[in-house]
């Protein structure tokens, strides 16, 4: 009980820090300006674009079977791998793995680019 007395330690001194003055920004002024926006520049054709790929997903299956169907302004490709048979049933059983939907005219690309990849190559003959 009787002893020293306890006393607050003594605060520590705070570095000093220089602070700079920044300077005024100025006051808002109700003018209203007028400005001609110009025209975008117009963009040159390309015959070709630059395009780079970027695969999002790299794993690739192995359709067997598909199934088109039509409809809504769009085409709709399901994919399977193939039938799955319950022998024990008898019933055969369709998993589709993959949907793409796309508009009639990417179709009508993916048929012309279909045709010219399973064309056999034209021999030239002079």
């Amino acid at each position: 009980m009787f002893g020293r007395k306890k006393t607050a330690p003594k605060p520590k001194k705070e570095p000093e820090v220089a602070i700079e003055a920044t300077p005024e920004l100025p006051e808002a002024t109700s003018e209203v300006v007028s400005e001609t926006i110009a025209e975008p520049p117009v963009l040159e054709q390309h015959s070709k674009p630059d395009v780079r790929i970027l695969y999002e997903k790299t794993s690739a299956l192995f359709a067997n079977r598909f199934i088109a169907n039509a409809g809504g302004g769009q085409i709709i490709l399901d994919f399977s791998t193939g039938l799955i048979s319950d022998h024990g049933s008898g019933s055969h059983i369709l998993p589709i793995q993959e949907r793409v939907a796309m508009t009639p005219q990417t179709a009508q690309n993916l048929i012309t680019t279909l045709h010219q990849i399973l064309s056999p190559p034209s021999s030239e003959t002079e």
